[in-house]
């Protein structure tokens, strides 16, 4: 894992990537943001999964995003989670930037309320409650979302956002500008099964299948193993 820390002041911003090793956009925008962004604060740099990147593998030994609070102890990944637990303790806001295989828009990914998703320049928030257990990184620090990018965002793209909630935050200089956001919560998945190999599906629209209306949610993911998709409701 490698952290580089800048500033002292509170609040404190942490910006994290790599915690899945092949999705190694976070890493670019970390290179571009740590060379270029000056704001009279803390903010912390976190490529979390070194070991996974330069193998280009989700992961080692174990999904760190499934691995909190982590063991000092245990798999690479768990003590990897543990230690960025214990350096992210006490960070008022934490980005945690990741990439999907999925053809769908950008979103954020909280898990319940969450302050910190309305000052991100993007549409579509996603609560994952019905979905979460306890064990990813935004579940383990103070305040935190996951952005998931899609493979055709680039990373000058991806900075421009995190300035701009920097600036609504009011840690950086400039305009203010925030999104009408869309909110989902996901509420259950919907696994590969034989009745539903031929089904095709399109993100963030509505469907129904066997008797059930539901919004799919990172539809395309081959990480997700053996699960179609995520099934989401629109709540506002």
């Amino acid at each position: 894992m490698k952290i580089n820390t800048y500033g002292f002041k509170s609040p404190a911003v942490a910006i994290v990537g790599c915690v899945h090793g092949n999705e190694k956009i976070g890493a670019e925008v970390i290179q571009q943001l740590e060379s270029t962004l000056k704001i009279d604060s803390t903010v912390k740099y976190v490529v979390a999964n070194e070991e996974a990147m330069q193998l280009n593998q989700r992961f080692i030994s174990s999904d760190l995003n499934r691995s909190f609070p982590g063991d000092r102890y245990g798999t690479h990944e768990e003590q990897l989670a543990f230690a960025l637990s214990n350096e992210l303790y006490g960070v008022d806001y934490t980005f945690d930037l990741h990439s999907t295989t999925a053809q769908t828009d950008d979103f954020i990914i909280t898990v319940g309320n969450n302050d910190l998703a309305q000052h991100y320049p993007l549409k579509k928030v996603v609560d994952m409650s019905g979905f979460a257990s306890g064990v990813s990184l935004i579940e383990n620090v103070m305040l935190g979302i996951a952005i998931e990018y899609n493979r055709s965002t680039s990373a000058d793209q991806i900075e421009r956002q995190v300035r701009q909630c920097l600036v609504n935050l009011g840690l950086l200089e400039g305009s203010p500008g925030q999104a009408q956001q869309e909110k989902y919560r996901v509420y259950g998945i919907l696994e590969e099964s034989p009745m539903n190999k031929d089904l095709t599906l399109e993100n963030f629209v509505e469907t129904s299948f066997d008797g059930e209306i539901f919004i799919p949610i990172l539809y395309g993911e081959l990480a997700y193993e053996n699960i179609l998709c995520l099934k989401a409701r629109r709540i506002e």
